[in-house]
């Protein structure tokens, strides 16, 4: 999991004061690629393979999707500077690839192969802002805060088999490629419970 917070620890109010600019922002880019190969060859009769690749982010289950949080909770923000802006946001941009290749050779009567490749992203994304007040103070200018939370995760999935038969006999070929794909993805941003003086609040 990943998280980036504003918070007491004590039970009572944080602050930030006199801010210019605050980034409060949690992120996943993970990349990862899983390979799998293999090959087989056959006499006389028969040449079979199997091949087979899984990748995944997190897991299938409620309780075990990958967490991306960005928070702010029970603060007290305040500038004096012009313009101030500050950004509270949970972002993924995981990469996910999945490979499975396989060869089957025969020099007579049968050649069977069969790849499958799985890729799973399974994720929370999550930013708030509560329980906080917000106020640009003496400032004409307003503070503008942003919450966002965005959702870029790709999934790749590749399954490809290839036979090769040689020989004057008659026979059978035969190359099956599965790929399949399976997310379960979540993506959330909310303001609660906050107060704003002199303040642009952007929800997004």
């Amino acid at each position: 999991d990943t998280e980036a917070l504003v918070q007491s620890t004590d039970g009572h109010t944080s602050e930030l004061n006199h801010i210019s600019a605050l980034t409060v922002e949690a992120g996943d880019t993970t990349s990862t690629v899983a390979v799998a190969g293999g090959a087989a060859a056959g006499g006389a009769k028969a040449g079979l393979g199997c091949t087979y690749a899984e990748n995944s982010i997190g897991g299938s289950g409620a309780d075990e999707h990958q967490k991306i949080r960005a928070a702010v909770d029970d603060t007290a923000i305040t500038t004096f500077d012009s313009n101030a802006v500050a950004t509270v946001k949970a972002k993924d941009a995981a990469k996910v690839k999945t490979i499975s290749i396989g060869g089957a050779g025969v020099n007579g009567y049968t050649a069977l192969q069969g790849s499958v490749a799985k890729t799973g992203i399974y994720q929370d994304v999550f930013s708030g802002l509560h329980n906080t007040s917000v106020d640009s103070g003496r400032n004409v200018n307003n503070l503008t805060l942003t919450v966002e939370a965005e959702n870029k995760g790709d999934i790749v999935t590749s399954a490809d088999s290839v036979v090769v038969a040689a020989g004057k006999e008659e026979g059978v070929d035969v190359a099956v490629g599965v790929a399949l794909s399976d997310s379960h993805m979540t993506t959330k941003a909310e303001i609660t419970g906050t107060q704003a003086q002199k303040a642009i609040l952007q929800l997004k």
